[in-house]
C-alpha cells in the first residue's frame, strides 16, 4: 500500500462519519422543534379554553357585616337604619353588576382584594 493511500483512507472515513452524525443530529434538531411546536399550540388552546371557562363565571365579593358595624360612627339606631339601608342598596347594585356576593362568615380565606371596603358604607351613611 502506498503512504498517499494509507493516509488518505482514513481522513475519507472520518468525514463520511461526520456526515451522519451531523445528518442524526439535524434530525433529532428537527423532531424537537416539531415536539415544540405542537407543544406550544396544544398550550394555547388550553389556554383559550380556560380564558373562555373564566370569562363564563361571574365576578365574586365578599361582604364582611362584622366590620361595616365596627366601622359606623356611632352605633345610634339612626345610623345603624341607614347602613342597613345603605347595605340594602349596595347589594342590589353589585347583583345589577353581575357579582355573586357571599357572606365573609361563609368564607375560610379569601384575598383583601375581594373584601367590600366598609369606607363605602360609611360614606352611603352620612
Amino acid at each position: 500500500m502506498d503512504t498517499n493511500e494509507a493516509l488518505s483512507t482514513p481522513k475519507t472515513q472520518g468525514k463520511e462519519a461526520s456526515k451522519g452524525t451531523s445528518q442524526i443530529v439535524t434530525l433529532i434538531s428537527v423532531g424537537i422543534m416539531i415536539i415544540l411546536g405542537v407543544m406550544v399550540f396544544n398550550m394555547k388552546s388550553k389556554i383559550n379554553d380556560l380564558s373562555n371557562e373564566l370569562k363564563m363565571r361571574p365576578p365574586v365579593i365578599i361582604m364582611d357585616y362584622t366590620k361595616i358595624i365596627q366601622s359606623l360612627p356611632d352605633t345610634s339606631s339612626e345610623t345603624t337604619e341607614k347602613a342597613l339601608l345603605a347595605t340594602k342598596e349596595l347589594l342590589s347594585k353589585l347583583k345589577d353588576a353581575g357579582y355573586v356576593v357571599l357572606n365573609s362568615q361563609a368564607i375560610s380565606t379569601a384575598p383583601d382584594d375581594n373584601y367590600v371596603p366598609t369606607t363605602i358604607i360609611n360614606e352611603m351613611v352620612k
